[in-house]
């Protein structure tokens, strides 16, 4: 079909009256001559000058309301009615062309608007935008728009690749990478849940493993969890008997306790744990010598830990709580200080690699081979910083920054993606847009934006090879409340074809 163009012209002349001429002197004559002849010299300077001065970027002056996501090279808007407007400063004449469409253009004293309507959800249609300047210049831009079900994201660098990761199963939630696959649950609060393992492109693997916590090994071969009392080890994909390491304790089933583990990088080794109320029980299985042993995490006057994870297969990086000023005289129970420690696997040996003050909290948030990602900050969030310290405690750098929520390097130290409050969003709302930054080959750059609560991060965590980052959060639709009906979870694959 031909489409059909509107037309709009701004500043169309009134009619005026036309006044009888009285009879003037030859001199009167010539000075109006004068005086045009000025007046025409002076509009042509001004056009001329105009012409220079002229600089319009027309992508730069259409907007959309309500504003859509844009994603390789297509705006996507949650409504089928939006308004496009194009700013008119310098522009006296404006055409809209869309397929199939007849569109409406309004001229207001700042703006030319019109309404477009997306019959067809899923379907992509083309705008094109032709405005003419005051110098009969003529400038367009096409736009490609479409219309379907709100996104939980939106892309902000063109040379990044964003893809599903378990979103085939609903309500499936992304843990880790294994080997080249990834693992996760098949949801993100039922406790009937499921270990699932996805091939990048392929199908879904049902462990068959029901639990409240569980892990899969680096190289992707087993699988931790807790069941009957015990932690099991299974083989993947094997019909062997579990490995069953049995752990006696009488409150196991107290409302406060929570289990975990954490892989070695190498598989070998397992640490595991029992969270309380207020401290943890931490064990160490070696898979290869079928053996476990407790392991001590106290440390003076620390009375609480938090495994970070397995800096190599001899360190195991903690975040320690302290129970007590370091003058040692007020009464236990305080949280005074918050400091990174490393537990020596082959030694026994338990070491403190921060020297926080009181009133100063250092929180471990990723491990690489270089060192500890950490979060620091004083009482009541004030002074935050973002920084990385090496496995003896020397802080290779720092630097402010604020509502950090999440970080993760690469294995080779090449590239550290983190994910920060969007600063334009107000601290009361509920539901806070987070963005994902991402440093490589030595340029920062904001890459995606999600609209998730602050509760709502699962994971960010870079696969072995470092060349894809997965993401998984869980994002409400229908804004009715954290982990209400409409929450869905979000697993991504984020890559980019420079790595």
């Amino acid at each position: 079909m031909n489409n059909k163009e509107i037309f709009i012209k701004k500043g169309a002349k009134k009619k005026t009256g036309v006044r009888k001429m009285k009879k003037i002197s030859v001199f009167g004559i010539v000075s109006i001559l004068v005086c045009l002849i000025l007046l025409l010299s002076a509009c042509q300077s001004k056009e001329a000058s105009t012409e220079e001065e002229l600089n319009i970027n027309l992508k730069d002056r259409v907007s959309f309301h309500p504003s859509g996501i844009e994603g390789n090279g297509i705006i996507s808007f949650d409504t089928s009615e939006i308004i496009l407007e194009v700013k008119s400063q310098q522009l006296e004449e404006v055409k809209l062309h869309m397929l199939d469409k007849e569109i409406k253009v309004n001229v207001g004293e700042e703006s030319f608007t019109g309404a477009v309507a997306l019959p067809q959800e899923g379907e992509i249609y083309t705008v094109t935008i032709e405005a003419i300047d005051i110098n009969g210049k003529v400038h367009t831009v096409t736009m490609d728009v479409a219309y379907g079900e709100k996104k939980a994201y939106q892309l902000l660098q063109k040379d990044y690749q964003i893809v599903e990761a378990m979103n085939q199963i609903e309500g499936a939630v992304a843990l880790g990478w294994a080997d080249n696959k990834i693992y996760g649950y098949t949801s993100a609060y039922s406790p009937e849940k499921r270990l699932v393992v996805k091939e990048l492109g392929g199908a879904f693997h049902d462990t068959l493993i029901t639990t409240k916590e569980a892990s899969v090994s680096p190289d992707g071969r087993l699988a931790a969890y807790y069941e009957n009392n015990a932690l099991q080890i299974k083989v993947l994909g094997s019909i062997e008997e579990n490995k069953v390491w049995p752990i006696q304790r009488e409150d196991w089933d107290n409302l406060w306790n929570r289990e975990g583990s954490l892989w070695s990088p190498d598989s070998k080794k397992l640490l595991f744990w029992i969270q309380h109320e207020w401290d943890a029980e931490y064990f160490i299985a070696d898979i290869e010598k079928n053996t476990v042993t407790p392991i001590k995490t106290t440390l003076g006057q620390y009375y609480s830990t938090t495994a970070l994870g397995w800096a190599d297969n001899n360190n195991i990086i903690f975040t320690a709580v302290s129970a007590a000023p370091k003058d040692g005289q007020e009464e236990y129970g305080g949280n005074y200080r918050w400091d990174l420690t490393a537990y020596h696997v082959n030694d026994n040996r338990y070491i403190q690699l921060s020297q926080a003050r009181d009133g100063e909290y250092y929180q471990g948030l990723s491990l690489s081979p270089q060192g500890v990602l950490y979060r620091y900050h004083e009482e009541e969030n004030e002074n935050q910083h973002f920084g990385l310290m090496d496995m003896k405690g020397r802080i290779l750098w720092q630097k402010p920054f604020k509502g950090l929520k999440m970080a993760a390097m690469d294995a080779n130290g090449e590239k550290l993606a983190y994910l920060a409050e969007n600063p334009d969003v107000l601290p009361e709302e509920e539901f806070l847009n987070f963005i994902l930054y991402i440093e490589a080959a030595g340029e920062t750059r904001p890459v995606l934006k999600i609209d998730a609560g602050y509760e709502d991060i699962n994971t960010l965590v870079w696969s072995h090879e470092g060349s894809q980052l997965l993401l998984s959060f869980q994002y409400d639709h229908e804004k009715g409340g954290h982990r209400r009906p409409g929450i869905k979870s979000q697993n991504y694959i984020i890559t980019n074809p420079n790595w």
